[in-house]
């Protein structure tokens, strides 16, 4: 019996700083302590039901506890001086911790391979550093699975059984992990990541990794915390998008503005054009009608001049007439 009662102390013990290690982030000290408060709360518990109330009392303090040491991690995080770096100077550090031999990155398929994910976008300032995503052999469809390294996060595809298909069929488990506010991440045993983040309660727990792959993993995102990317790299490419965005605005207005331009001079050419054909038409029909009232008004002075010629014939002698008129 004395056997059994060590074993079951062993085991609150252990569970509870299991627990409290691998994904409350406490380090191995804390843990131990929580551990202990942990069995000696059950230990009131189970010594008497009126005690219940030290019980949840303890389970208050562990709490305070724990969020008070979160609480101490992220303002150290948040209030440590960093030098500032661009996503530029940023992919510069991760580069150095990938393979540098790397072939130049297949933009089409890592377009394929994050799309919808929010990893890789079209706003300056993001894009890949590295990616390693080969497909499998296995499969008649092309999909490829692996790690995605961007400025703005890190895209992690695997190829898992799907439990709920019939025989040998597999599907895709896409994490995706952004840098933004991440001020803790750690390795633990098997290969199990944690990371924590601020505004989030409960930590990232990612399995299966290889030891390689989790290994660059909590690497990548140690530079970024180190670094203080993890803080401001939301920042940083909000004023990079903002700026692109002006770009734009100021590219297509002045776009618009050579359109209106164009517009109007074509509109004031096609204008003049009409009106030197007005000009031109109204001077022909001047000018013609000129022509015919000149016509007109030497018509009239020939008649007049006839009919004066033919009064005047009148009054002269018949030899005369005969000499003017013929």
């Amino acid at each position: 019996m004395e056997l059994v009662g060590l074993f079951i102390v062993w085991m609150i013990l252990y569970g509870g700083y299991y627990f409290l290690t691998r994904y409350a982030g406490l380090e191995k000290k804390a843990g131990i302590y929580g551990s202990i408060a942990i069995f000696i709360a059950l230990c009131i518990l189970i010594a008497g039901f009126e005690l219940l109330i030290y019980y949840i009392v303890g389970i208050l303090l562990i709490g305070i506890f724990l969020i008070g040491k979160r609480n101490s991690v992220i303002r150290s995080w948040a209030k440590r001086e960093y030098d500032y770096i661009t996503p530029y100077d940023f992919s510069d550090r991760i580069s150095k911790l990938t393979n540098p031999n790397e072939e130049a990155i297949p933009y089409n398929r890592v377009r394929h391979f994050s799309a919808e994910s929010g990893i890789l976008t079209e706003d300056e300032g993001v894009f890949a550093i590295s990616y390693d995503a080969p497909p499998h052999d296995d499969e008649v469809a092309f999909i490829e699975y692996g790690i995605l390294v961007t400025t703005k996060g890190i895209l992690i595809k695997n190829r898992v059984k799907d439990e709920a298909a019939k025989g040998k069929q597999y599907k895709v488990e896409e994490i995706a992990i952004p840098y933004q506010d991440v001020f803790f991440v750690k390795l633990n045993r098997d290969n199990v990541i944690m990371i924590l983040r601020k505004g989030k309660l409960l930590p990232t727990i990612i399995k299966g990794e290889s030891e390689a792959r989790a290994k660059l993993i909590v690497n990548i995102l140690k530079e970024a915390i180190n670094s203080g990317w993890s803080l401001n790299c939301s920042r940083e490419l909000g004023k990079l998008k903002e700026a692109q965005d002006n770009a734009i605005i100021e590219e297509l207005t002045a776009l618009d503005r050579k359109e209106q331009v164009a517009q109007a001079e074509a509109t004031a050419k096609i204008n003049e054009q009409a009106a030197a054909f007005d000009d031109a038409s109204t001077k022909a029909v001047t000018l013609g009608m000129q022509a015919d009232v000149a016509k007109g008004f030497n018509l009239i002075r020939l008649m007049i001049a006839l009919v004066v010629l033919k009064a005047t014939g009148m009054l002269l002698n018949k030899q005369d007439r005969l000499r003017i008129f013929g």
